[in-house]
């Protein structure tokens, strides 16, 4: 955020005085069309929807009263965006520099109600310790979110690449020559995509369609193979690759990697050596297996659930829950 202006208000009239006051001449004209968001943690305001209208009205008042004309408001793909935050009586406004939210990466072309945000699939890979030398695979990868990112950070595509505009564009002084020039040097950071053994499968053959359709958009469709399969399925036509990391995701909840343990992805209690398992299936299993989970199970009930099924071996590492060693 670039801010314009900081005051201390004492009445819900004081909002609309703030707002009037910026320059807004200096960074829109009246062909411009804007945006605002307000984020309030205040008692002064009683609605928070009017306090949005009276920032809009003070915005348009000012434009009107310096150049006779009125800008427009424009829901989707403003040409500015401004953000005013309200934390009790302390009123900071400015310009949002990104304008839609980061974790829009833009290649996204399909998704459905559960798709995860692309910046927490980042991270769940990346708290996997997955590493691009080895397989990984998404036993449920709904709309592919995570196989995309996997790809992105192997192959070091910038979270920027494949997004078209941000909010500092529409600025008066936006330096459209620099931007370029810093853009082309991330780009030209992107390494080859050689050897990437990246898969995911989702019983659902319409999540499956979407995932092909993100991955086409974000250009890893010949690298990421997507198959309509159920995990079981997959259990019995092959067995686990040496080394090989699944990441899975569920609904809601918090995150938790848990690392270095023997497991079938997906497998859940029929783990082998765990509830419902068979040591009879422990040929499958390939010691430095790697499996990441978001589960929406309270911390402790996950930290129990998955310490059950783990695979005892004196010679794994233990992994951490909300920072606490388990073996």
């Amino acid at each position: 955020m670039r801010e314009l202006a900081f005051e201390q208000i004492e009445a819900e009239q004081d909002l609309y005085e703030a707002v009037r006051a910026v320059e807004w001449e200096r960074w829109m004209t009246p062909d411009t069309t804007f945006r605002v968001h307000f984020n309030v943690h205040s008692s002064l305001l009683r609605n928070t929807r009017f306090g949005l209208y009276r920032i809009k009205d003070a915005v348009c008042d000012r434009m009107l009263d310096r150049t006779g004309r009125r800008p427009s408001v424009a829901a989707e793909a403003p040409d500015l965006y401004l953000t005013c935050y309200l934390e009790n009586r302390r009123l900071s406004i400015g310009l949002d520099a990104a304008g839609e939210p980061l974790h829009m990466r833009g290649y996204r072309v399909a998704q459905h109600e559960t798709s995860l945000r692309e910046h927490l699939a980042a991270a769940m890979v990346l708290m996997s310790g997955w590493e691009p030398s080895r397989p990984l695979h998404d036993p449920f990868c709904g709309s592919g979110t995570i196989l995309i990112e996997a790809a992105m950070i192997a192959t070091n595509t910038p979270p920027s690449h494949y997004r078209k505009r941000y909010g500092c564009m529409g600025w008066a002084d936006f330096d459209r020559t620099r931007f370029e020039d810093l853009r082309q040097e991330a780009e030209a950071a992107i390494r080859p995509m050689h050897r990437l053994r990246i898969s995911g499968a989702d019983r659902d053959e319409r999540a499956v369609r979407m995932a092909r359709d993100n991955l086409r958009s974000s250009g890893f469709d010949a690298t990421v193979e997507v198959q309509t399969r159920r995990v079981r399925a997959r259990r019995r036509r092959r067995r686990i690759h040496h080394h090989e990391s699944t990441i899975r995701g569920a609904r809601g909840g918090r995150s938790l990697v848990a690392r270095d343990m023997a497991v079938l992805p997906g497998a859940g209690s029929r783990l082998p050596g765990g509830p419902g398992g068979s040591d009879r299936r422990r040929g499958r299993v390939r010691e430095g297996l790697r499996a990441a989970s978001v589960q929406a199970q309270p911390a402790q009930q996950r930290a129990d659930s998955l310490r059950a099924r783990a695979v005892r071996d004196p010679h794994l590492t233990p992994w951490r829950v909300d920072g606490r060693a388990h073996d």
